[in-house]
């Protein structure tokens, strides 16, 4: 299983929530948050960008399952 995962900077306000949930995924650049690598298989960072997405205030964390074409 694999998501990709993306955030909407028109509505972060860099509260840093997603950052301290999973520091493999979200990384601090240039007094912002971004994303280390927006596809993700580990399952623990699959459950951490989850619940970084519900701990977000502003709703800018989206994510979705890509599905194989097999």
């Amino acid at each position: 299983m694999k998501y990709i995962v993306d955030i909407d900077y028109s509505k972060c306000i860099n509260c840093l929530a997603c950052y301290l949930i999973n520091k493999n995924v979200f990384s601090i650049e240039n007094n912002r948050i971004i994303i280390k690598n927006n596809i993700i298989s580990s399952e623990e960072d699959i459950e951490d960008i989850k619940t970084a997405a519900k701990a977000c205030p502003t709703n800018a964390i989206y994510y979705q399952e890509i599905l194989d074409k097999d």
